[in-house]
Order: structure tokens, then sequence, then C-alpha cells
């Protein structure tokens, strides 16, 4: 008769799921959760890939969950410095503050989905590149063959 798993069975499972997951330390989770390190190691190794197997997603939103909640909190506390500069006087540093919480709200968007940034770039209108297109040219003077195939290959 097999044993059942103690952490399939503790109150705290997803949580602890979430944890073995996003890679934090049997020792610590087993403290945390008043269990045993091996049980823990034990259902890692045999319920886990199961769970993943089941939803492939499920570190990715760990991820996501973890850096929302982590913006949020640095989100709090631009606003706290910002008030505080503010009460005290500080425009120079309530208006820095200002502009970190603008940041951290562009960033939350992001990490919403709000806001999809798919940066472009037109790199041969690039003054840089143009100039190194013209370098590249030149340096290929010497070797019409090669030059002719570069200048084809190149946008």
């Amino acid at each position: 008769m097999t044993r059942t798993c103690t952490v399939c069975n503790h109150k705290d499972v997803d949580e602890i799921n979430k944890r073995l997951i996003s890679g934090e330390s049997y020792r610590s989770i087993a403290k945390q959760f008043e269990a045993s390190e091996s049980a823990v190691y034990r259902h890692k190794e045999s319920h886990i890939p199961e769970l993943l197997s089941k939803s492939n997603d499920i570190k990715e939103i760990v991820n996501a969950d973890s850096l929302l909640l982590k913006l949020q909190e640095e989100a709090a506390f631009v606003r706290e410095m910002r008030d505080s500069a503010k009460r005290g006087g500080d425009i120079e540093l309530a208006l820095k503050a200002v502009d970190r919480a603008l940041k951290c709200i562009e960033l939350y968007a992001k990490v919403q989905g709000l806001i999809q940034e798919q940066p472009q770039i037109n790199i041969t209108l690039n003054a840089e590149w143009i100039e190194l297109r013209s370098t590249i040219i030149a340096a290929l003077e010497p070797y019409p063959a090669a030059r002719e195939a570069v200048v084809n290959a190149l946008p």
C-alpha cells in the first residue's frame, strides 16, 4: 500500500507548488509550511511533473504573478517617496518620484498586457548603418566580385 502524499493533502498545497516550480529550496518550503524536506522533495519529483503536463504555462503564470507583486510593491514605495518629498517641500525630489511612478505605471501596463511594445527599427535609414555600409563597400573596391555580392546582399 502506497503512502498518501502529505504535501498533496496540505492546506497550502497550491502555494507550495508555486514555490517549488519557481525554484525555491526544499528546505525553505519545508520550514515555512511545517513539512519535512523529504516530503517536499518527493512531492516535487512525483507530482509536479504531472501538474506541469496539465498546465504548460504554470511557470510563466507564477513568474508573472511574482513580477506583478514586486511591481505593485515598488509602485507603493515610489508613491510614498513622492508624497514624502511633496510634504517636505523638495519639489525636485517630488518630480523625480513622479517620474519613477510613471515608469512603474508603464511597466505595470506592459506586464498586464495593456501596452504591447514591439520596437520597429529601420536600419537602412540609420546614419551609422549608412556610414558602415559605405565603408564596407569602399573596402571591397579592389575585389569587384566580392563588392558586387555584398552590395546585392545588403539592404
